[in-house]
Order: C-alpha cells, then sequence, then structure tokens
C-alpha cells in the first residue's frame, strides 16, 4: 500500500492477475448475450472528453466501468448495454474547418462489455462521422451514468436511484482508486491492442496521455497510477506480460475491483 492507502497491485497478486487474464480470454471466444439477470453496470464520468479512434471503419475507445449489482451475474465478453438516460453521453463532432458541434451519443454507439464489469467498449462506425461531414469524434461522460443490458432489462429505478447516487461518491470523483483507474484508462487508449513498444516509445504514450488528461487528474491519483505504469514496465522486461496494454488493462480493472468491494460493503445493511 503507498502513503495515500490506495490499494496497490504487488508481486504477490502476479498469481492471481494471470488467473484473471486467462478466464477473461476463455470469455473472447465466445461473444455472450445479456440477459434479465446480468449486472446493472455504472460508467465512471469522463474529466474530458475522449477521442474514439478509427481503425477498418469502427472508431471506438474503452471506457472504465464498475457493477451496481454483486448479486447478478457479471456479464460476459461483448455483452451489450444500452445508457440508462440518452441524454448522459454526448458526442463531440469536430468538422474538418475546426468547428464543433455537440449531440446525443445513444442513437449513434454501441456499448459492449470488455472484461467483465471493469470495462467497456463504445463504439460508432466511422460511416456515422461521414454523415455528419467530421473528421474526428469524441464522447464525454456525465456524472451517474448507468448502463443497463439491452435485452430484457427494465430496472430503470436501480440504475438511476439512490444506489447510483451514493456510488457516484467512489466512482466519479477525479480522486482516489477512481482517480486512477480514469488515468491508467487514457494511458491504455493511447495503445493499440497488441502494438509492442519500446521503452522510449512508452514513455511518449504516458507523456501523451498526461498531457491530454491536463488539470484534470488528480496530482496524487497520476502519481499511483504512474507506478502502475512504471510496474508493467518492469513486468515486460522480465516478460511477466505480453504488452504494456494487457498489463495496464490488469492493474486498472484490479483497482476497479478493489474500489467496487468498498461501495458494495458501503450497501451492506448496518454500514
Amino acid at each position: 500500500m503507498s502513503i495515500s492507502g490506495i490499494v496497490q497491485l504487488r508481486p504477490r497478486k502476479v498469481v492471481f492477475f494471470i488467473i484473471t487474464a486467462l478466464f477473461a480470454a476463455l470469455a473472447f471466444s465466445q461473444p455472450a448475450k445479456a440477459s434479465k439477470m446480468t449486472q446493472i453496470l455504472g460508467l465512471v464520468a469522463t474529466s474530458s472528453p475522449v477521442d474514439l479512434k478509427c481503425n477498418g471503419g469502427i472508431c471506438a475507445a474503452e471506457f472504465s466501468s464498475f457493477c451496481l449489482q454483486r448479486e447478478q451475474p457479471s456479464p460476459g465478453y461483448n455483452t451489450s448495454y444500452t445508457p440508462a438516460r440518452a441524454q448522459d453521453l454526448t458526442l463531440i463532432l469536430t468538422n474538418n474547418d475546426g468547428s464543433v458541434r455537440e449531440i446525443s451519443a445513444a442513437n449513434h454507439i454501441q456499448i459492449n462489455s470488455l472484461r467483465s464489469y471493469a470495462a467497456v467498449k463504445i463504439s460508432l462506425p466511422e460511416r456515422t462521422l461521414v454523415a455528419f461531414g467530421a473528421a474526428r469524434v469524441a464522447i464525454n461522460i456525465n456524472r451517474q451514468v448507468s448502463l443497463l443490458p439491452t435485452d430484457g432489462a427494465d430496472e430503470i429505478e436501480q440504475a438511476t436511484g439512490q444506489g447510483r447516487a451514493i456510488a457516484a461518491g467512489y466512482f466519479d470523483g477525479h480522486s482516489g482508486e477512481a482517480g486512477v483507474a480514469r488515468v491508467l484508462s487514457h494511458v491504455i487508449n493511447s495503445i493499440h491492442p497488441h502494438e509492442r513498444l519500446s521503452s522510449t516509445d512508452r514513455q511518449k504514450r504516458w507523456q501523451t496521455a498526461m498531457k491530454r488528461i491536463g488539470k484534470t487528474a488528480d496530482r496524487e491519483s497520476a502519481a499511483i497510477a504512474e507506478e502502475h505504469f512504471n510496474g508493467c514496465q518492469g513486468w515486460l522486461d522480465r516478460k511477466l506480460v505480453y504488452g504494456l496494454r494487457n498489463c495496464l488493462e490488469g492493474r486498472h480493472d484490479m483497482v476497479l475491483r478493489d474500489l467496487n468491494v468498498k461501495f458494495w460493503k458501503s450497501q451492506e445493511p448496518g454500514s
């Protein structure tokens, strides 16, 4: 544990980390459909708009998420979700001439779980940008955003009620574990899947991500995120992980898992 009191991912957790990654890899082999019992998720608010990078006709990025229903089954890989309130996600479209406009994202995006409840991918077809005459697209996520599984979920009150308001105090701030996860998510999005980077390029990606976050990043959370980043570099040098992005994803999810446990405990009777 660091002086901040935020739980860190230590070498003794390597075995757990590897086992978790193996289960995630098995989930990748068969996309899952959401059911009525699948967990409702919360989205961690963004401190600034996050770019959706376009590749192969799809513009996408991953975002931090968390579980609002401990007793329900976690989503499998690629489970489809939809925002509980359409107005909570905004697309920022930038045209070639530099002009910017904002529109509701709900009718244009797809949201799919990536790694259980800890991360989701938000994407839209690149042709949508063409239709709007835009050159770039980013998305902004407000506070207290919830995601419902698209097949059969009707628990709007649980997704947007008191429980979500309490969760905002844990997940939607800029400091603590939520701040760490937010910084790591920015760095993850700066690295292409399966991309192998030199030590110099790794540092450039970190610097680019921090520049992108700017003054919205909590200093202590950024410092702890950098500890995780440097730890992943050490693991890469020792060949304990496949790539920087894979390692950061695991650490990001561990941070959110620990924070989710704190939130769940706060919901227990007598807490």
